[in-house]
């Protein structure tokens, strides 16, 4: 059964409800009618199928997305993600490194994934190393100016 919203109300009710099943949403058109706007099975099923190898990777880890306009984006999909820990009884993941240490590791595109995190963890400290040690110098160096 397609479960249809025509307005945002009536959408909010559909994700109350916990639906796993698809449905449509509508827009109005220029003559006030009301057409398709999308299907979201599909949508649901590009997530499913995406989610671990595309998107996370993308929003969470990619210089371009890193700007805090995808703060709101972010925080929806932990919320996304908690809502399916909710419906099993689990306790939520405050990050989204929580979630990847949950993951099963056994697939290829979750490896990638997993990896590219901890290579972003790795690079950080290094950097955080390489910060105290320029800030030692520098303070040795202001010593000697005075």
């Amino acid at each position: 059964m397609i479960k249809r919203a025509k307005s945002k109300e009536e959408l909010s009710e559909i994700f109350k409800a916990g639906t796993n099943k698809a449905f449509i949403t509508y827009k109005k058109d220029v003559n006030e009618n009301y057409i398709e706007d999308k299907t979201y099975g599909k949508i649901g099923y590009f997530w499913s199928h995406n989610k671990d190898k595309i998107i996370i990777p993308q929003l969470f880890f990619a210089e371009k997305y890193l700007s805090s306009e995808y703060d709101t984006v972010r925080k929806r999909v932990i919320d996304y993600l908690n809502s399916l820990r909710a419906k099993r009884n689990l306790p939520e993941f405050r990050t989204i490194n929580e979630y990847i240490d949950t993951l099963d590791k056994k697939k290829k595109e979750v490896k990638v994934l997993i990896e590219l995190r901890d290579s972003l963890l790795s690079r950080k400290e290094q950097l955080t190393i390489e910060n105290e040690s320029l800030k030692e110098q520098l303070n040795t160096s202001y010593g000697r100016a005075m």
